[in-house]
């Protein structure tokens, strides 16, 4: 990144095997919402290595603050930022994320992820994981055609630095609690990896954030339910004022 982006600013960072193609439906449906189109900024994670040294390197190029979305992954990194500068954050919105730590369940998925490149390639991770966490209502053959495409642009060793963050996180809970900014919390029902009870043990912690829960949806909301999440996001950044 060599150009500094003007503010004000909503940064919204995609997850695991997906690049900024994973929000594309959403960010037309934003503007068809009303939110401004140049106040959104995607960016990959093609780069990524260490989460705090890949924050050190974008930090330089954002403004002082910022709105942040992160879904997935980007959830993660998003709390990582709060850790290391919560004054850059003015709020945030954890779409099918958790702030809840490594466990070895997710550590386990993870480990069969990396088997499952190895032996077979991106592609068949990216349809295995849809397989997971998309219900097969809302597994179309362009969901799942997307999800393949973004497997296969990512490096490798992109991947694996996204695999050791996944299964590295620290607890996120208690960061959510010294920050106390707006906060919004957006899952779908059959997410089973960030699911309503992953998201509850967040509202334990902040019941002041607010909570929207997408019925019948799966993990993948920016493409599952693109403008239910505009929806969400457009009124959460245009009534929720730090």
């Amino acid at each position: 990144m060599s150009v500094r982006v003007a503010q004000p600013l909503q940064l919204l960072l995609p997850g695991t095997l997906c690049d900024t193609r994973l929000l594309a439906s959403m960010l037309k449906e934003w503007l068809a919402g009303g939110m401004p189109n140049d106040g959104a900024h995607a960016l990959d994670l093609f780069e990524l290595d260490e989460a705090e040294a890949w924050w050190q390197r974008q930090l330089p190029h954002l403004p002082d603050q910022m709105d942040l979305v992160g879904f997935s992954l980007g959830g993660v990194l998003a709390l990582t930022l709060l850790r290391l500068a919560p004054q850059r954050v003015r709020r945030l919105a954890l779409v099918a994320a958790s702030a809840q730590g490594a466990t070895p369940a997710n550590e386990s998925r993870v480990a069969a992820q990396i088997a499952q490149w190895r032996a077979k390639g991106p592609a068949a991770v990216a349809r295995q994981m849809a397989e997971q966490a998309v219900p097969s209502g809302g597994r179309t053959p362009e969901l799942t055609q997307c999800l393949e495409a973004m497997a296969e642009a990512t490096p490798e060793a992109a991947f694996l630095a996204q695999a050791r963050l996944n299964t590295t996180r620290p607890d996120g809970f208690a960061t959510l609690e010294r920050w106390g900014g707006p906060l919004l919390l957006l899952c779908g029902e059959r997410d089973p990896w960030c699911g309503p009870d992953i998201q509850n043990l967040t509202l334990a912690r902040r019941p002041d954030a607010r909570y929207v829960c997408l019925p019948g949806a799966g993990h993948y909301l920016p493409l599952e339910r693109p403008s239910e999440v505009a929806a969400a996001l457009t009124q959460f950044f245009r009534t929720d004022t730090p």
